[in-house]
């Protein structure tokens, strides 16, 4: 008698996200037309990501994951990190977090994730926003700008970003050539950050026009920094900033 092979277990809605885990692990094995899965809010916690994880490490056509609003952590991040280190196929990952009791991914997660990315080209999106790492928004958003030719707009708006990050994101933009809008609005950025900032205004081939820095920790010598990065020509100004929103090109 020959054995049936199963494409689809069905286990979700049961008391465990392990329970759901096992079905998806049974369909990434199975289902060679699989290219997504989301799992977004499952309650999948880093047993669980392993047991995925070992399923994900030879499959060559899941492009998209969505592992949003779990309990990953910094364990479950380094599962993925060791399918990304190889993998060639999956152009989107989601290990965002929406609530302050799940995924709570740390500096340390983040590295793991860095360390397997480093000569990555595939990887277009990764999205770590509203994570314990503020360095984890940061550094989702550098992968997108080196790996995607497309974004015109960034948001990362309350992430907890600081002059250590901005510096880091500023890193990401010196080559990119596409984005026109980013919002860096309420986080913690203060004139240092601002001074990273104004360095890649100043490069030609920036095409930033609009840069959103409301209700950050700027103060008028940050203020300054950013205008004559605008525009050389201006003079010093007294004036002293403790909200800003400069648009570029003076929309």
């Amino acid at each position: 008698m020959n054995k049936t092979t199963i494409t689809i277990l069905e286990l979700d809605g049961n008391n465990s996200g392990y329970c759901t885990a096992v079905g998806v692990a049974i369909r990434i094995r199975n289902d060679k037309a699989l290219t997504k899965i989301d799992l977004h809010s499952k309650n999948i916690r880093k047993n669980a990501i392993k047991l995925i994880a070992n399923g994900l490490r030879s499959n060559k056509t899941i492009t998209e994951l969505n592992f949003s609003t779990n309990q990953i952590g910094d364990t479950g991040a380094q599962y993925f990190a060791d399918v990304l280190r190889n993998n060639k196929t999956l152009t989107r990952l989601i290990l965002s977090n929406w609530s302050k009791e799940t995924n709570q991914i740390d500096d340390i997660g983040v590295q793991y994730l860095v360390d397997a990315l480093q000569n990555n080209k595939t990887l277009i999106q990764l999205d770590l926003s509203n994570n314990k790492s503020s360095y984890g928004a940061v550094f989702g958003a550098s992968i997108r700008l080196q790996n995607d030719k497309t974004p015109t707009h960034l948001n990362l708006s309350g992430q907890h970003i600081g002059d250590k990050e901005v510096q880091y994101l500023a890193n990401a933009l010196k080559n990119n050539q596409t984005l026109i809008y980013l919002d860096l609005s309420s986080n913690q950025i203060g004139d240092m950050g601002t001074e990273y900032l104004a360095e890649i205004l100043k490069i030609n081939k920036v095409t930033i026009t609009e840069l959103n820095l409301e209700s950050n920790q700027i103060t008028h010598i940050g203020a300054e920094q950013l205008a004559f990065a605008i525009c050389p020509g201006l003079r010093s100004s007294a004036e002293t900033f403790s909200q800003m929103y400069i648009p570029i090109g003076g929309k």
